[in-house]
């Protein structure tokens, strides 16, 4: 473990001291703590970002925040940002769909894509 010193405010290291007691940890461990939850919370702002700039993949921003893929879809339908998956990625789905299982696998693709468009 490495070691890191940092100065506070005065308000802060009240604030500190609550969570002292309140948690019954010592100093070391409340930091730790507070440190890694607000990295965490960095990491996921981060890739937020990095999603609505369009500069990386889903996948990618789930890997960077340290999440699952499908907790990175429910954050950013927290967020309201778009996955880029409309009407017309459906309907080539579909049909990739279709040539690999057939037809009969999906009778109406296009019924089904303009459904779910509404």
């Amino acid at each position: 473990m490495r070691v890191v010193t940092t100065r506070v405010d005065e308000k802060d290291a009240r604030d500190l001291a609550e969570v002292e007691r309140v948690e019954k940890v010592e100093r070391a461990e409340a930091v730790r703590k507070l440190l890694a939850r607000g990295l965490r919370d960095w990491k996921i702002e981060f890739a937020l970002k990095k999603l609505r700039k369009r500069e990386v993949s889903i996948a990618k921003a789930a890997e960077i925040a340290g999440v699952s893929f499908s907790d990175m879809l429910d954050l950013m339908a927290n967020e309201n940002i778009d996955i880029g998956y409309g009407q017309k990625e459906l309907l080539n789905d579909f049909a990739g769909l279709q040539e690999t299982f057939g037809k009969s696998f999906i009778k109406k693709p296009f019924a089904v894509a303009k459904a779910l468009g509404k």
